[in-house]
């Protein structure tokens, strides 16, 4: 009798060990994370020799990397040696989105003659800046988060 009162109860003490550890998917729904999109400015002046823009966008599972400009790809070429060389771009603009849970890296580098001349990265969100920085220098290495 004892052996069965004794079975009777781990088989319930198991059962409702069993029941509490199952999970109902639709019990707890992930909440959706709303994507924002930010402009992104670079500006250079006159004499500044750039080497890269690269914007690294990274969540908890993979990180991305987009150039907006890189010497290797942007150098223009010139077929006819009489023609006149293309104006000097000075100022890239892009958009990008992102949600709470990811985290966006812009990075400038470059080089210039003069210790005056600077980059400038500006973030903005719906037309309102909320980054603007600046560095200036014969080396020039800015970087902004967000």
């Amino acid at each position: 009798m004892f052996r069965k009162v004794k079975f009777i109860l781990v088989c319930a003490v198991l059962a409702m060990g069993a029941t509490a550890c199952s999970t109902d998917n639709d019990s707890d729904p992930k909440p959706t994370l709303k994507s924002e999109v930010y402009d992104v400015t670079v500006e250079i002046t006159d004499e500044v020799y750039l080497k890269t823009i690269a914007v690294n966008k990274s969540s908890s599972t993979k990180v991305t990397t987009d150039y907006m400009w890189n010497t290797e790809s942007d150098i223009p070429v010139v077929v006819d040696p009489n023609a006149p060389l293309p104006e000097k771009v000075k100022k890239w603009t892009k958009s990008y989105s992102k949600t709470s849970a990811e985290f966006i890296n812009v990075l400038v580098e470059g080089t210039a003659e003069n210790a005056g001349e600077f980059a400038l990265i500006t973030i903005a969100k719906e037309g309102d800046t909320i980054v603007n920085r600046k560095a200036s220098g014969k080396k020039i290495l800015l970087e902004v988060g967000f």
